[in-house]
């Protein structure tokens, strides 16, 4: 028997995009509080859309985003940040100090943000 579109309002990948990271479960990953810092290039376009994307799913508001441009010396955020390297990509230090570069950073924000949890496997 053929069904509507309409019987089944939840499918398909955009569907779960959209509708995770709506339900109140309160915390991110289970740690309240817990923020992490996305540092990029504030010169570059790409950067800039990329972290604005990222800043539209995070709901809970996980990400604080930071341009290297505007640090006198970014080692302040982590001793391993240069001017150099943070020119290289984008870069996220976590609350207990871990930093990731390049894929890395969309791959952990995979399993921190809710509405990329649907790429965790791919990563």
């Amino acid at each position: 028997m053929f069904r509507s579109r309409n019987q089944f309002p939840f499918t398909g990948i955009f569907s779960l995009l959209f509708f995770c990271g709506e339900s109140s479960f309160g915390t991110v990953n289970g740690q309240k509080g817990e923020q992490a810092k996305i540092i990029y290039d504030g010169r570059c376009r790409f950067c800039i859309d990329s972290v604005e994307k990222l800043l539209r799913m995070d709901r809970r508001g996980y990400l604080e985003k930071i341009d290297y441009n505007e640090l006198n010396d970014p080692r302040q955020l982590h001793p391993d940040l240069t001017k150099e390297v943070c020119q290289s990509q984008l870069h996220l230090i976590e609350s207990d100090g871990s930093l990731y570069g390049g894929f890395f950073v969309f791959r952990r924000l995979s399993l921190k943000i809710p509405r990329l949890y649907v790429f965790a496997p791919i990563f």
